[in-house]
């Protein structure tokens, strides 16, 4: 029932969680923002994933072909009727059109509620290493 992928997700939850305890103490809350939505947007993402025998449903429109792809946490598979808790699955279609010289790039991808969530919280993280720097201990001047 546990695979690498789930382990590495429960992991990767349980490592945010700890991450919160620090800045809650310090008063950062931009970081806590970040930190809690990143995640919200993981556990939503793995609720899905764990009712879909461990794979992340991804809606199919306009009878486009998809194969079963993995990455590095979720291995990806096409939309069914059986398919449980398909609000939080990828149901999304994100597309960017850029041109670039004479070339056309189209980019495109399929997103969930989780990713829409874990964005932002990617931004307040990234955001708040700005805001509150690391601080560095001052060595102590040393007495003559």
């Amino acid at each position: 029932m546990f695979d690498l992928r789930t382990v590495i997700r429960i992991v990767l939850l349980i490592i945010i969680l700890f991450m919160m305890i620090g800045p809650v103490r310090k008063g950062q809350y931009l970081l806590i923002i970040g930190l809690s939505l990143i995640f919200l947007g993981l556990l939503l993402d793995n609720i899905v994933t764990f009712a879909n025998n461990n794979t992340m449903p991804v809606e199919i429109s306009n009878g486009e072909i998809i194969s079963v792809e993995y990455d590095l946490l979720y291995k990806h598979a096409k939309m069914t009727e059986d398919t449980k808790i398909w609000f939080l699955a990828d149901i999304f279609n994100i597309a960017i059109y850029m041109r670039l010289f004479e070339d056309e790039i189209i980019f495109g991808c399929m997103v969930s509620i989780g990713d829409l969530i874990t964005v932002p919280g990617i931004i307040f993280l990234i955001i708040s290493l700005f805001k509150y720097p690391v601080e560095k201990k001052k060595k102590a001047a040393m007495s003559p």
